[in-house]
């Protein structure tokens, strides 16, 4: 890898897990959630393709529903958590959104991942797992990540612009993106996009990890500056087919970046 790999870091703050912590019984909490995989279009599996794309975060999940795809995108394949009467006694502070995770297909060469809300750390390895038979038949993998500029660890955080990207690539990787910066220590990556990279280094697959900070959830032009700026530099840019009108700009997501 370009950069280092370490161990896996959970959340260490209280407020992220709920009363029954406490609890000497560990069966009492630990219910285990299951993802459903409902494939739609079986000729995908059969199908080469160039190129996979992977959306996480709320930011990243804004920019597609904005730019990428639309009510004609073509489906391939809904990957939906099982709804567990157990988990009515969890107390969840913020609730994920139950939506499904979609596999589009944007043309004949290139695929897209739009993650659910409720994929979490402890429900990546089972979509990695899920989405396996697709990832096997890209030649090329590139994960988009958003997170807080919170997140972004560094000594000198003045001079930081209000949204920016950095970027991980597997060793497979030969060609890389110009004008993009590595993702520097001590940061790290955590959640799907984690998961997937992890995945790639292991099976020599060229994957490229784009990390995109930023100091607000609002999906206007200075947020997405950093994924138009990839999306160039990749020569993808053919892929954003939407023109949204100015109303759907500005707005702020529905998830907010204080922290407790």
């Amino acid at each position: 890898m370009a950069t280092f790999f370490g161990e896996v870091i959970l959340p260490t703050s209280r407020v992220f897990f709920d009363d029954y912590d406490d609890s000497d019984n560990e069966e009492e909490y630990q219910v285990e959630r299951t993802l459903e995989l409902k494939l739609l279009d079986e000729k995908s599996l059969k199908h080469e393709f160039d190129l996979l794309i992977i959306v996480e975060g709320i930011v990243c999940r804004g920019f597609v529903d904005l730019y990428l795809i639309n009510a004609n995108t073509s489906r391939l394949a809904e990957f939906r958590l099982l709804v567990d009467d157990k988990r009515d006694n969890l107390v969840e502070i913020t609730p994920h959104k139950e939506e499904a995770s979609v596999l589009y297909k944007l043309n004949d060469k290139t695929l897209l991942l739009r993650t659910s809300p409720a994929i979490d750390i402890f429900i990546s390895n089972q979509l990695t797992l899920k989405v396996m038979p697709w990832i096997e038949r890209c030649k090329n993998i590139m994960t988009f990540n958003s997170k807080s500029v919170c997140d972004y660890r560094s000594e000198i955080r003045e001079d930081l612009p209000p949204a920016f990207e950095r970027m991980l690539v597997t060793s497979a990787v030969k060609n890389i993106p110009p004008g993009l910066r590595f993702l520097d220590q001590p940061n790290f990556i955590t959640g799907f996009c984690a998961s997937v990279a992890g995945w790639c280094e292991c099976m020599d697959k060229p994957c490229i990890l784009h990390m995109i900070f930023t100091d607000n959830s609002s999906l206007d032009s200075i947020t997405f500056a950093p994924l138009f700026k990839i999306f160039e530099t990749a020569n993808v840019k053919h892929l954003i087919v939407n023109k949204p009108d100015s109303s759907k700009l500005g707005i702020s997501c529905d998830q907010s970046y204080m922290y407790m």
